[in-house]
């Protein structure tokens, strides 16, 4: 990758394509690191606006590089389409309480610590046992399939396997619970965001931090250590039983919209404008 020496071009960095602090990255030696890090100065240096995801990633960048200013970087989260949500064939089974993961368990992602906290829920309700039905949406490793048959969930799992988008987004708008799990707070799910699009009652199972705030502010979700499961198992019970007496948890509509693409897409739209020098 070279990079001239002169500005003649400007241009605008998604930070997200040379992502350095990504803990899944594997530098051979701390040489292949380092070199990273200079390209990374180098590319940083020249650019006019910097777009990152998330606001601990730009305190990342602010503390590293001091050539970078404040108002050099640009936060533009993840999103979703409002059309994906749109003309959607569902089948909801209302007698059912389907709590619902959408995407993969990869990297250190694991199931493990929520499987364990609905198996403890069915021993302590065991009148649940028919109601409750755990959807995954992905596929699903060999060593998660194992986790559901320790926990004795086999009985309460489908899976859907690799599915379409539009079809993933249907599957996700029929369950009554939209969960996801991640032990990092360095990086942000893309699937969250469809989840507040679906307005759906979200369990997260997060470090506290900039996701677990966003959460928080759509009022319709719960917040909960990743590898906590007493307070998982509390969390399950809290959202079954609003279920079961037909309570509605209803979200913050305007976080919802800020999230929406053509929103965010206007937004960096009007950067790339302001960038080019005439």
């Amino acid at each position: 990758f070279e990079l001239s020496k002169k500005r003649d071009l400007p241009f605008v960095v998604d930070y997200r394509d040379i992502w350095i602090d990504n803990p899944f990255h594997f530098y051979a030696t701390p040489f292949h690191k380092r070199y990273s890090l200079n390209l990374e100065a180098k590319i940083l240096s020249r650019a006019e606006k910097i777009v990152v995801v998330s606001r601990k990633t730009k305190e990342l960048i602010l503390k590293r590089h001091s050539f970078v200013s404040h108002n050099d970087v640009v936060i533009i989260p993840h999103g979703y389409d409002a059309d994906d949500f749109e003309n959607l064939k569902l089948q909801i089974d209302k007698n059912k309480f389907v709590a619902a993961h959408s995407g993969l368990f990869q990297d250190d992602r694991t199931p493990k610590h929520f499987l364990k906290a609905v198996s403890r829920f069915l021993e302590k309700n065991p009148e649940a046992k028919n109601k409750l039905e755990l959807r995954f949406i992905g596929i699903m490793r060999k060593s998660h399939l194992r986790l559901i048959k320790k926990y004795k969930l086999e009985e309460n799992s489908v899976y859907y396997g690799y599915l379409s988008h539009k079809s993933a987004i249907s599957r996700m708008m029929e369950a009554d619970v939209l969960w996801l799990t991640q032990n990092d707070s360095a990086r942000t799910p893309g699937k969250l965001f469809e989840y507040l699009a679906a307005r759906k009652p979200i369990l997260a199972l997060i470090p506290e931090g900039e996701l677990g705030k966003i959460v928080e502010s759509y009022r319709a979700g719960i917040v909960v250590p990743p590898k906590d499961v007493p307070a998982i198992e509390k969390a399950i019970k809290k959202l079954y039983d609003a279920w079961l007496a037909g309570e509605t948890l209803k979200p913050n509509e305007e976080v919802v919209k800020k999230y929406d693409r053509k929103i965010l897409t206007a937004e960096l739209a009007k950067i790339l404008s302001l960038s080019v020098k005439v």
